[in-house]
């Protein structure tokens, strides 16, 4: 599928989410669905508005459903993350791991912020702790962000390598 291809799909899921986010305004799946769909959007346009349609869509599935909904934590830390709003993301990261305290990919969201927060020490902590999974989709980019800062740019690279190769 080419990108223009990928772009217009995503933008249909969309369409078909706040569809059925309307016609179901007390779900919170939808939203988080929803939600993650303007996050890659915003990661591939640097488009503001879709990160503040992530983070106000994160709000409303946590106010519709309080109880076990990690994917609003982690999507609400993610659009946070991605305004630059970082001790604002820092709490959901933190209600995250709270919710899920064995999870990689809460501990790699909140290593991420702690990077951004410059809390190098407690980032360090939480990224050794995650070494055994950094073969890991959902956290290669952010260890090898930590490998970077850390000097280890050829690591780093490697890692990005592989996770770019598994994913195409």
């Amino acid at each position: 599928m080419t990108s223009r291809e990928e772009r217009e799909v995503r933008d249909q899921d969309i369409a078909f989410y706040e569809k059925r986010i309307a016609q179901d305004p007390a779900g919170a799946i939808d939203l988080v669905k929803v939600g993650a769909l303007y996050l890659s959007r915003a990661r591939a346009t640097g488009n503001e508005a879709d990160l503040l349609s992530a983070e106000a869509a994160a709000r409303r599935s946590l106010a519709n459903r309080g109880q076990r909904n990690t994917g609003a934590w982690q999507l609400l830390a993610s659009a946070l993350l991605g305004q630059h709003r970082f001790v604002e993301a820092k709490a959901a990261a933190e209600r995250l791991v709270a919710l899920d305290p064995d999870g990689s990919t809460p501990l790699a969201v909140l290593a991420e912020v702690l990077l951004e927060l410059g809390d190098y020490p407690e980032a360090d902590r939480i990224f050794r702790r995650l070494t055994p999974q950094r073969f890991t989709l959902s956290l290669a980019a952010r260890y090898a962000r930590w490998q970077e800062i850390r000097g280890e740019a050829g690591a780093a690279r490697r890692l990005l390598e592989w996770a770019r190769d598994e994913s195409a």
